[in-house]
């Protein structure tokens, strides 16, 4: 995980970033789990943290390893199913969207996988949409079934990992009919 300088500026800062980054010192260690085109991974890194990246697409990690093709930023396609990670390795672990598709169930094993991941003190950042029940949506112009949680269902969910849920959210968007809830929890 490095960073450099050279990695593209971004002229809009993406607010549902802001929280999680004003709880992490400079040089950080953050993963991009879910890290997409590599936007808020560009931020991330912009934002003076030793970042990693994510996805389990195939182009989205390609996107992304295009956009941070000169800052040494590691981009990594793996599915979150098995995903490992390496004992109190991270600072940090953010999400942005992109365990909708997760149903609870495994949404709770990678949220355990995290805890193990995160050390004592550190953040996990999350944004997912805010329902219940399931609904079938156009994402990034493919048709998707996303998995929608309560705050009281994300923040069980949190807690039961070990994590202590410090902050919670709302958003919405006038071109997406789903809320978003943003969780910041931290390793205790």
């Amino acid at each position: 995980m490095t960073h450099t300088d050279n990695t593209k500026h971004l002229a809009t800062h993406p607010s549902d970033l802001l929280p999680f980054i004003e709880l992490l010192e400079r040089g950080a260690q953050v993963l991009d789990l879910g890290c997409g085109q590599g936007m808020d991974l560009a931020y991330l890194c912009e934002s003076g943290f030793e970042c990693s990246g994510i996805d389990s697409s195939p182009l989205m990690v390609s996107a992304a390893r295009s956009l941070h093709a000169r800052s040494g930023v590691e981009i990594s396609e793996k599915n979150f199913l098995f995903l490992t990670l390496d004992e109190s390795s991270l600072d940090g672990v953010w999400s942005n969207l992109s365990f909708c598709e997760l149903t609870p169930e495994a949404l709770q094993r990678l949220l355990a996988i995290c805890f193990k991941g995160v050390r004592v003190g550190g953040v996990m950042g999350a944004v997912l949409y805010e329902g219940s029940g399931n609904v079938d949506a156009m994402i990034d112009g493919v048709q998707k079934k996303i998995h929608l949680f309560t705050e009281k269902a994300l923040c069980s969910m949190f807690e039961q990992t070990g994590f202590q849920v410090i902050k919670v959210g709302r958003k919405t968007d006038s071109k997406n009919p789903l809320a978003k809830i943003l969780i910041l929890a931290k390793r205790i």
